[in-house]
């Protein structure tokens, strides 16, 4: 087996097991917003976009863990680079998590539409 077969078998797919239980949560989270899209559209809409985005991150954080330290351990990139790149990855993946964040509690806390009064006769 090849060098990347086998850091997929013994990194990444650990790196991914651990993660498991918070995307079996995103999924039946935008499962529920789908299922609530026509009672409330935007609430909805803007947990789906937080969600997605929470999606990315988590698997694009399993990839960087995963296979960037090898990268860049064989590339012979100097360590303070290589600080530089782990610091701005970071950076990025916590912003873009902020971002989900927002989203989420602007759905949570947004002004929705009243509902109509009920008449009794």
């Amino acid at each position: 087996m090849n060098d990347f077969g086998q850091m997929f078998l013994q990194v990444f797919l650990p790196n991914l097991a651990y993660q498991l239980p918070v995307l079996i949560v995103l999924i039946v989270g935008l499962i529920f917003a789908i299922i609530r899209w026509k009672k409330h559209p935007r609430t909805s809409l803007l947990t789906l976009i937080a969600i997605v985005i929470i999606l990315i991150v988590t698997i694009l954080g399993v990839i960087s863990n995963s296979f960037l330290p090898q990268i860049l351990y064989t590339s012979n990139i100097d360590y303070s680079t290589i600080g530089i790149i782990f610091s701005v990855t970071s950076v990025l993946f916590n912003i873009m998590t902020a971002v989900s964040w927002v989203l989420l509690l602007i759905a949570l806390f947004g002004k929705r539409k009243e509902k109509a009064p009920v008449v009794e006769p």
